[in-house]
């Protein structure tokens, strides 16, 4: 049986003091590396690993990630994808977006690190990364997500406070099933199962909610979601078990422990503001397709660490 790793909540070694920009989820860019001309060190203990295309989920510990990717490519030279605004990559809409073309530059395989806000989509992912990449996502609990964004996102979507109740009935609004087309923003980026949003489960049925109860269609969508985030093509792992998923990422790319310290990025503690009893059995109810995702992948993340 594998050992549990608890890592020391330490600042990752990286080029950090050279570079002036950093992250905070949906709110500022990520560190901004050196133009790819740039000399980078190497490390001579630091052997090269592969590609990696991290799809960035809204608040489940990506940032946090986001910031080890970053400290591994530094190490190793990796080229990394920036967008136009040093923060999204097209999303809410599909990858790499429209504004991002001068930045990115057209798909010739010429990535290493893919790594901010986009809708994951393997096939035009790989276009942009170099071969054999690595795919890396990171889900949480669908509730404790949907209350996290609540508290982080506020009520700049109705642009008044409101009630959690107010919030709830907002909420089934938004999720309740349509036929029709799901308009591309961040509102429902953020709150119309969000987790699945930004891994391409609207983009993949065609920007529509009418097959979010669907579960044939959910299962499809997860068998195809599979092929990208199991062994050895990438991994899934949850917030809430956020050192054994690092743990397994070293063993699948060759990276030691030392290279996984991490402090926590955008960690607020406990909830801004608390839920009911009632208005959390409530919360639980929405969120579908989340909850078939997050179900999923978390037994395959355990089935995955048995095997160690």
């Amino acid at each position: 049986m594998r050992a549990v790793l608890v890592l020391p909540w330490v600042w990752f070694s990286s080029r950090a003091q050279d570079v002036a920009e950093c992250a905070v989820e949906d709110g500022h860019s990520l560190l901004q590396l050196p133009p790819e001309n740039t000399p980078q060190p190497r490390s001579s203990h630091e052997g090269p690993v592969r590609p990696i295309g991290f799809a960035k989920v809204h608040k489940t510990g990506g940032t946090t990630f986001a910031f080890i990717a970053l400290g591994i490519a530094s190490r190793r030279g990796m080229r990394v994808m920036f967008p136009a605004d040093n923060h999204r990559l097209g999303w809410p809409g599909s990858f790499p977006g429209a504004k991002n073309g001068r930045a990115v530059g057209e798909p010739v395989h010429q990535y290493e690190l893919i790594l901010h806000h986009a809708v994951f989509n393997a096939t035009a992912y790989q276009a942009y990364l170099k071969p054999n990449p690595y795919f890396v996502s990171v889900l949480r609990e669908p509730t404790s997500q949907a209350a996290s964004a609540r508290n982080y996102f506020g009520d700049m979507n109705t642009g008044h406070a409101t009630s959690w109740q107010e919030h709830l009935a907002w909420l089934k609004a938004l999720q309740a099933p349509d036929q029709g087309h799901v308009p591309v923003d961040k509102a429902r980026g953020r709150f119309l199962n969000p987790q699945a949003w930004d891994l391409g489960w609207y983009e993949y049925v065609g920007f529509t909610a009418a097959h979010d109860r669907d579960d044939a269609m959910v299962r499809r969508w997860l068998a195809h979601l599979e092929k990208s985030f199991t062994f050895p093509a990438g991994l899934i792992w949850m917030t809430e078990h956020f050192e054994e998923g690092l743990v397994l990422l070293g063993e699948d790319l060759g990276i030691d422990v030392q290279e996984l310290q991490y402090v926590p990025i955008n960690h607020r503690g406990s909830a801004k503001v608390s839920l009911t009893e009632a208005e959390s059995q409530e919360l639980a109810g929405l969120y579908s397709v989340d909850r078939a995702l997050q179900a999923h992948f978390n037994a395959t993340f355990w089935r995955r660490w048995s095997r160690g």
